[in-house]
């Protein structure tokens, strides 16, 4: 499991990085994402956050 995280112009890039399950969200993925997400709460560098996957795939469901 992989998720990068960045800050460019003010946008938080969060990117999913599980080609092998089409980037779909499980629990270790969504705890790291929560954690990213309460990290950059009150950072004034990032005023949005977007949310991606990696590849070709991005699956919304638990594999």
């Amino acid at each position: 499991m992989s998720l990068q995280h960045r800050i460019e112009n003010a946008v938080g890039w969060l990117v999913m990085d599980r080609a092998t399950a089409m980037n779909s969200l499980n629990r270790e993925m969504a705890a790291a994402m929560t954690a990213q997400l309460n990290a950059w709460r009150d950072d004034a560098a990032v005023r949005v956050v977007v949310l991606t996957g990696s590849g070709r795939a991005f699956a919304p469901g638990p594999t």
